[in-house]
């Protein structure tokens, strides 16, 4: 277990901060990515990418392409970059070795023994995503690109781009009872208790073990529940620790007001709604037996508390 007094918590003075810089957040599904995305996405010189690890399956269109020119634009200018470079493998070659090389299963060897997976065409595929980002950072003027994904293996693949790609990592966590739930919702499409006691577990510890093994300094935990009960001191936390300017975030927050999109590839049923606010969840938690109390117990001391 992570706790948030063992995160180390690297201070960026504003004469640091030179370089265009990834804000990744990683958590498990339904820990509320999008929103903290949004409110990040809304701070001075920042943008909301969304999920960039859709850019290959979605062959470099947003999900709100049709209705967002200014996001089908930003995109389509990655896309041109990327065409220009001589050593550019494709989309359809890059989505077949991301298909292979960034997901859970391979966590460990990436972590532990990152050789055996040279065959399979780890380099290629790192070199492949260090021209995306490049490209990414270099189609809008803005300084900071907030980025998320469920996979831990993504955090691994990004942190060997360093230094050349500079990245902050934030770890979200949301209580197990919420996450469960939020599963168990016919419009999400529905996973029963135990197969999402099982993605929660298995998510939250690898996550951990990317952190612990790959992340230095540039990084911070966050707690979903703590963010929508205190978001201004949350977010000026994450704010002072990477080098935001946030007071346009907290100004729309205090006045209610919608925050606005960035260039999304791809996100939840939110992503898609026509106004967003940050407010508290109205989710009823279920009625559980006694042994998905005990369950429900466990997995809060041993990744949430």
């Amino acid at each position: 277990m992570i706790k948030d007094s063992i995160m180390t918590h690297q201070m960026y003075s504003s004469d640091k901060i030179v370089k265009k810089q990834i804000i990744y957040i990683m958590g498990c599904g339904r820990s509320g990515s999008t929103i903290l995305g949004y409110c990040l996405g809304n701070a001075a010189n920042a943008v909301d990418l969304g999920e960039v690890l859709d850019y290959g399956p979605r062959k470099g269109l947003p999900s709100e392409f049709r209705i967002r020119q200014e996001s089908l634009k930003f995109w389509n200018s990655v896309t041109s970059r990327l065409a220009e470079q001589t050593d550019w493998i494709g989309i359809e070659e890059f989505t077949k070795l991301q298909k292979r090389l960034d997901n859970h299963y391979v966590l460990i060897p990436l972590l532990y023994f990152p050789y055996l997976l040279i065959p399979f065409g780890l380099k290629k595929y790192r070199k492949a995503l260090k021209l995306i980002y490049q490209s990414i950072i270099s189609s809008s003027p803005h300084q900071f690109y907030i980025d998320s994904s469920k996979y831990p293996s993504r955090l691994v693949h990004l942190n060997s781009l360093s230094p050349t790609l500079r990245l902050f990592t934030i770890y979200l966590v949301r209580d197990p009872s919420a996450v469960i739930d939020s599963f168990a919702s016919p419009m999400q499409g529905p996973k029963s208790f135990f197969p999402a006691t099982a993605y929660y577990s298995v998510v939250n510890f690898f996550s951990i073990l990317a952190l612990q093994r790959t992340c230095k300094t540039a990084k911070c935990r966050v707690v979903y529940e703590r963010l929508l009960e205190y978001p201004e001191a949350q977010l000026t936390e994450i704010a002072t620790l990477i080098g935001l300017d946030i007071k346009p975030v907290l100004e729309k927050i205090n006045n209610s007001e919608p925050l606005s999109r960035g260039f999304l590839m791809n996100g939840n049923r939110m992503s898609r709604q026509q106004e967003v606010f940050l407010k508290n969840s109205t989710l009823k938690s279920s009625n559980r037996s006694r042994l998905e109390h005990l369950t429900i117990f466990t997995l809060r001391n041993l990744f949430y508390r």
